[in-house]
C-alpha cells in the first residue's frame, strides 16, 4: 500500500488539531442542549417542537458520525506504518489501537482492516462515506464482502455495466455514467 503525504494546505487554513478540538468543543454544546438533562428540563413548560426538531437532526448526527468515522479510520494504516506506536512495547498495532482507544481487540482489528480495504481496494466507496452519501452499514457491506478475492477485487476496478438487468454481456452502454471503483469515469485520458 502507498501511502500518499497529505496534500498541502493552502495559507489561513486551520490545522488538524483546531478542528478536532472544535469538533470536542461543538460536541459538549450539543450534549448541552440536546442531551437527556436539557431535553428533560424542556417537558414541563411544553416541548417547544423539539421532537419534530430531534427528527430533523438524527439522520444528520448519523451521517456525520459515520463521515468522521470513516476518516479515522483511513489514518489508522498511516499511523501503522509510521511505527512509533510501537515504542511502548505493544507487539501489535492492533494491541496498540485497542489499548490507546479503549476498545475491544475485535474493534480495533475491524477499525484497522476496514481503514486498509477501503484505501487500497475501495476507492469509491471510500469517496462516497466520506461525501456523506453512504453510510456506515453500506461501508462495512462493502469492506466484508468486496474485496475479498482476487477476482473480486479485480472487478471493483473495472468499468461498470450500465444496462438495466444487464449482466455485463457485450458492450455497456456509454451512456455518460460509466464508473470504476477508483473513482474515474473509465475513458482514456
Amino acid at each position: 500500500m502507498v501511502l500518499a503525504q497529505p496534500s498541502t494546505t493552502s495559507a489561513g487554513a486551520r490545522s488538524l488539531e483546531e478542528i478536532v478540538t472544535d469538533l470536542q468543543v461543538l460536541t459538549r454544546e450539543l450534549v448541552g442542549v440536546a442531551g437527556p438533562g436539557a431535553l428533560d428540563d424542556t417537558l414541563p413548560g411544553g416541548t417547544s417542537g423539539i421532537t419534530s426538531r430531534l427528527t430533523a437532526a438524527s439522520p444528520l448526527l448519523r451521517a456525520v458520525c459515520s463521515q468522521l468515522e470513516v476518516l479515522r479510520m483511513t489514518w489508522l494504516p498511516r499511523i501503522e506504518a509510521d511505527g512509533s506506536w510501537a515504542l511502548d512495547g505493544s507487539r501489535t498495532f492492533r494491541v496498540w489501537l485497542a489499548r490507546r482507544e479503549k476498545v475491544t481487540m475485535r474493534t480495533a482489528s475491524r477499525d484497522v482492516l476496514t481503514g486498509e480495504r477501503l484505501l487500497e481496494h475501495l476507492p469509491a466507496t471510500l469517496a462516497a462515506a466520506l461525501s456523506g452519501r453512504i453510510g456506515m452499514d453500506q461501508v462495512r457491506a462493502m469492506v466484508d464482502v468486496g474485496p475479498t478475492s482476487d477476482d473480486r477485487r479485480k472487478a471493483l476496478v473495472s468499468p461498470v455495466d450500465a444496462t438495466p438487468g444487464g449482466h455485463g454481456e457485450g458492450d455497456p452502454v456509454d451512456d455518460g455514467a460509466k464508473a470504476t471503483a477508483d473513482g474515474t469515469d473509465g475513458s482514456a485520458g
